[in-house]
C-alpha cells in the first residue's frame, strides 16, 4: 500500500495500537552506573508512525508561522 494512502488511512481511522507503542531504552552517559540521572532514555517505535508524526508536525509548524500563532517566547523553536 502506498504511503499515501497509509497515511490518509491514519488520519481517518487513527493509529492502531501496535503504530502507537514505544519502548524505552536507557542509554549509559557518563559517572555513576547506579545513579539514574546519569542515564539517558531513547524512545523506539515504528518507523511509519514515526515518519508520520514528522510529515504533520513540519505542516503544523510551517501553517502556525504563516498565521502568526506560534509564541513569540519561543524563538529558539522557529526556523531561522
Amino acid at each position: 500500500m502506498p504511503l499515501l494512502t497509509t497515511f490518509k488511512c491514519f488520519l481517518v481511522k487513527g493509529f492502531s495500537e501496535a503504530f502507537s507503542s514505544r519502548v524505552v531504552h536507557m542509554i549509559f552517559k557518563r559517572g555513576n552506573a547506579f545513579e539514574f540521572d546519569n542515564y539517558k532514555g531513547i524512545m523506539v517505535g515504528p518507523i511509519l508512525a514515526k515518519l508520520f508524526t514528522m510529515i504533520i508536525d513540519k505542516r503544523l509548524n510551517k501553517w502556525a508561522e504563516q498565521h502568526g500563532l506560534c509564541a513569540k517566547g519561543q524563538i529558539g523553536f522557529h526556523k531561522d
